[in-house]
Order: C-alpha cells, then structure tokens, then sequence
C-alpha cells in the first residue's frame, strides 16, 4: 500500500529536527495550547509558594513535570512513526497493512489536537470523514502498530527449499513451519495483508472466491483482516502450506485447483453433450 501523499509531503518538507522541543513539533495551535497551561500551572505554583502552601505548590510542580514527559514521549512516538511510515528500503514504508494508520497520519501530520483531561493527561483528538471527533490517550497509539519483521525472508526461504528439493522428500514438515511462522510475534496479521514473495494473499482470497462474495454467500467479516487468526481459522495456513506444496511438486493441485478442473470438464462434457 503506497504511502499517503499528504504524508509524504509533510515528511519531505519536515521543518523540525532532533533539536526541537518536544511541545512545538505538533503544529503552532498545540504549541500555545501547551505553553498556555504551563503558564497557568507556574502562576499557580508561585501563588502558591507564596503562600506557603507547600502542598498545593508541590502539586502544580508535578502537573508541570509530568506534562513536559508526555510531551517528550510524544515525540518520541511522533519519531517511531516517521521512521516505520518511510524508513525502509528505498523509503518504503515498515509498517504493515494490517494497522489502521488513519488516526496517526492524521495527528502527525498537524491536523490533530492536543487536550487535556482532569488530570492534566493528554486527550489526543482528530476529525474523521464525518467531522466528528475520534479522541485517543497517548499510550493506546501505539497498541495496534504492527511492524513487518522477517515474515517474507522467512517463507522465501522455505519455498526456495522446497525448489530445492523437488523429486525427494523434504527434510522439514510444511504445516509444522507455516504454523510456526504465522504465530511467531504475530507474523500472520502482515502475512494476510502484506505481500509475501509477491503475492497477496487477500487478493488470491478474493480472486478465488469472487462467486461466493458477488452471490452473498460470503459475510463481510470473512474478508475482515482479524478473521483471518489462526489461532481460530485456518484458511492463512492452508494458502501458505499449498503455496509451499506447489514449490515442492510443481504437480500439487490444491481445492482449489481440483474444483476449477472439475468445473472445465463439466462444461466441456456439457458442451460436447449439446453439439
């Protein structure tokens, strides 16, 4: 999936860097916004002071302290999600397809708000399509990010070992590896929406049951990337299992195949039948 073009602009014409403080890297609005209740927080912890009212002063003093370290983990977020949205190769992005990025393309790019609860917490809002709020805390940003890892060289691999191997028995058990890999660090949810050695597996899913989803067969929530888990549905295991079976005998003829074959010669005994 191509990177968003507003993104890619905003990146591009970056005008923060290492040295910025970490309260005035998400837009002027948020900068005031922030400075405003630092001002107010530090008049309070005066007048408190001078008061003599070490509790309350004490009290502002650490709403003070702890807004700076939200704006520092902030950044850093902000930072993460620079480098896993064009960090890798050839400035490709690193996340998977798998994650949702529409809040935090939104919120990175300055089109987003920073507000606070009673506690001082930062509320994190952005407009959706409709214009209504979608608001989020700081430390559930980051909760559904998921990152591509080694998930395609590790399947490469493997078929390229079963290449190999075409005309002997394997020396490794196909189910036991692509269950393997579809639960480690959960890989699956990029090997169901990111391309693997080339190929979609989304795409390959709905090509092969286009009748079924156009006849209403198919619900919506089949094609739901989370309905594709392992630990519940088998379907991931059985495209990458046969995938690996072909690479290891070109003749393998999966479900699939055995029903589309099927489906030729009914109709050409059929046609035969009528002429």
């Amino acid at each position: 999936m191509a990177k968003d073009k507003l993104v890619s602009k905003y990146l591009e014409n970056n005008k923060y860097g290492k040295d910025s403080l970490s309260h005035e890297i998400h837009g002027n609005a948020n900068k005031i916004r922030i400075e405003d209740v630092v001002v107010d927080l530090v008049a309070k912890y005066d007048q408190s002071m001078a008061n003599k009212d070490t509790a309350n002063a004490s009290k502002y003093r650490g709403l003070v302290h702890g807004l700076a370290m939200q704006c520092d983990l902030l950044k850093g977020v902000k930072e993460e999600w620079a480098m896993n949205i064009g960090g890798g190769v050839a400035g490709n992005k690193l996340f998977s397809n798998y994650t949702n990025l529409t809040f935090p393309n939104k919120f990175f790019t300055e089109q987003g708000e920073i507000l606070f609860d009673e506690e001082g917490k930062f509320l994190l809002a952005v407009k959706d399509e409709e214009g209504n709020d979608i608001v989020k805390r700081q430390e559930d940003l980051t909760e559904d990010w998921i990152i591509r890892s080694t998930e395609e060289n590790d399947f490469m691999k493997r078929q390229q070992s079963c290449v190999k191997q075409q005309g002997k028995p394997l020396d490794f058990d196909i189910d036991w590896e692509v269950s393997k890999m579809l639960r480690t660090n959960e890989q699956w949810k990029s090997m169901a929406t990111d391309s693997i050695g080339g190929v979609y597996f989304v795409n390959k899913y709905i090509e092969e049951n286009a009748e079924a989803m156009k006849s209403g067969m198919m619900p919506d929530e089949k094609l739901h990337p989370d309905s594709f888990d392992p630990e519940f549905d088998n379907r991931l295991h059985a495209f990458y299992a046969d995938r690996l079976r072909k690479a290891h005998d070109p003749d393998y003829q999966t479900p699939a195949d055995i029903r589309k074959t099927d489906q030729l010669i009914a109709q050409a005994t059929n046609q035969t039948s009528q002429s």
